[in-house]
């Protein structure tokens, strides 16, 4: 499985392909055959914006429980993984 970075790489290759072929679709004088995919690449970059947020929010949750599973009965103060626990919630907005 690809991770998002390998995702972002291929975007960012998209893009500059779709650049060069604006500037020669406009050098033929049918600027309006690359809108939709303008459109398309648009969507896709804000798409991807809100996955790889979404995915960087996972990634802290689940580094978090990491370190609580890690930690010995003895020691484990369930009050302050609960207020860690909120305060990680309250970065949702």
């Amino acid at each position: 499985m690809k991770n998002l970075d390998d995702y972002k790489i291929e975007m960012e290759a998209n893009l500059e392909d779709y650049r060069r072929m604006e500037l020669v679709s406009k050098g033929f004088d049918f600027p309006d055959e690359t809108v939709g995919c303008s459109k398309i690449l648009e969507t896709i970059q804000g798409e991807y914006s809100v996955v790889k947020d979404l995915w960087d929010i996972i990634k802290t949750d689940l580094d978090k429980f990491e370190v609580y599973y890690k930690i010995p009965w003895s020691e484990v103060n369930g009050g302050n993984m609960e207020d860690e626990i909120r305060a990680l919630q309250k970065t949702l907005g």
